[in-house]
């Protein structure tokens, strides 16, 4: 079946060029960045992309046109108009009649006219917030590096993470400081607590774990705009609380803007697997659960549409039944290239590589045999299963309302007759 007009609509409303982009800054009515056109090893940013009228044009190579359309067909090296099909189910369109899209949840064709698909992003802090947690990254940053917090710098370490990796990242800890850090540069302590980060007593939330910051670029500057702590040690938290906590607010993509900078991601469910990977020399981003909320499905969608996914994680059942779990809701356009990765059954998680002389071997044994799922094959699998569930589910109800709509029988000394009976 044809494409309809409908599902071109919503890619040219859906889709821009800023997200082809790597580290664009705003120049007046522009995006300014350096050119990603395959064969121009551009050196300096000569790619401009009109934020109104949505024309683009390298002054590089010379190559530029009007729309995400013919772009992503010179960004594929696909030829145009012969291409078209091929370039719009890379961007995410499906054939059919838009009543038969299959968004994930799964549905049955035919239960609803309109797609179920939710629509939402997350959202990032306003600049009060961004101001309170750049105080707050940079404390943590550099209490890590002070003698009193030896041993949290020698756990860290001891995880096997470089020095300038735990540069480069912000990995800090938290000592209870942050209130009287912020009174001194006159920002609200009553932000920091509506984020998360200070608790009603006035005392840090995080107190006693090892901090993670996630960074992104806004307006073409790099801010913190979400943080998250782990406990080092017994006796270091100052409360008997989850291993993990985080902040208020929308959960992100830990490392979503700078995986962008490359043509493969792998995907990884904690942050020290991560940074594992990072230490392997490859670009990674963390879900930090195995159930994202509906924000990270959308951020992770929107960067498959250029990149090649890698689900790195734990050869168990649960490991790939999660991997599984995050294709099956992604539900990724057949065009998309995505593969499943499983580590040997002695090691765990990917952060345990880190500790080992030959982690960096194991690693990339597991990459080089990563199986590339067949997604539109994938996806069938996935509406079968959901349609035997649902016919499951509807028998069950229709059973139960047999059961609750038959009137009790009617019990006598000695006998008991059915009055549904003769």
């Amino acid at each position: 079946m044809l494409i309809p007009q409908s599902e071109i609509d919503r890619i040219k409303r859906e889709v821009s060029v800023e997200q082809f982009l790597v580290n664009p800054k705003r120049q007046g009515g522009f995006l300014v960045a350096r050119c990603p056109l395959p064969g121009h090893d551009d050196k300096t940013p000569s790619f401009r992309f009109n934020l109104a009228e949505g024309w683009w044009k390298c002054m590089g190579c010379g190559r530029g046109g009007g729309g995400i359309l013919k772009f992503a067909c010179a960004y594929w090296g696909l030829s145009w108009p012969r291409d078209f099909p091929l370039v719009l189910e890379r961007l995410g369109a499906r054939r059919g009649e838009p009543a038969e899209h299959r968004y994930l949840p799964p549905g049955i064709k035919g239960t609803a006219a309109t797609p179920t698909r939710p629509k939402t992003w997350p959202r990032l802090p306003d600049r009060a917030a961004i101001a309170v947690y750049r105080v707050a990254a940079e404390m943590w940053a550099t209490n890590l590096w002070r003698p009193t917090n030896r041993d949290a710098l020698a756990y860290v370490r001891g995880r096997g993470i470089p020095d300038a990796l735990i540069r480069s990242e912000w990995i800090g800890v938290s000592t209870d400081t942050l209130g009287a850090a912020l009174r001194e540069r006159g920002l609200s302590p009553e932000i920091a607590h509506g984020l998360g980060l200070l608790r009603w007593d006035g005392h840090e939330t995080f107190a006693g774990r090892i901090t993670f910051v996630e960074w992104r670029l806004v307006a073409g500057e790099w801010v913190p705009v979400w943080a998250t702590a782990r406990v080092y040690g017994d006796g270091a938290a100052w409360d008997e609380g989850r291993k993990y906590l985080n902040v208020r607010g929308d959960r992100l993509i830990v490392g979503l803007d700078h995986a962008r900078q490359g043509r493969e991601v792998v995907v990884v469910e904690g942050v020290v697997d991560r940074l594992a990977v990072l230490s392997f020399g490859d670009v990674a981003v963390s879900l930090g659960s195995n159930q994202p909320s509906p924000g990270m499905y959308a951020e992770l969608r929107a960067l498959a549409r250029t990149r090649r996914l890698i689900l790195f994680g734990d050869p168990d059942r649960a490991g790939r039944k999660g991997r599984l779990r995050t294709l099956a809701t992604l539900d990724l356009p057949p065009a998309a290239e995505a593969s499943v990765a499983d580590l040997p059954p002695m090691v765990g998680d990917p952060g345990a590589l880190l500790g080992r002389r030959d982690g960096a071997a194991i690693y990339r044994a597991a990459k080089e045999h990563a199986r590339r799922v067949d997604l539109a094959r994938f996806g069938r699998l996935v509406s079968i299963c959901h349609l035997s569930y649902e016919t499951r589910k509807a028998a069950i109800r229709a059973r139960t309302r047999m059961i609750t709509a038959a009137p009790p029988p009617v019990r006598r000394p000695g006998k008991e007759v059915d009055v549904m009976g003769d």
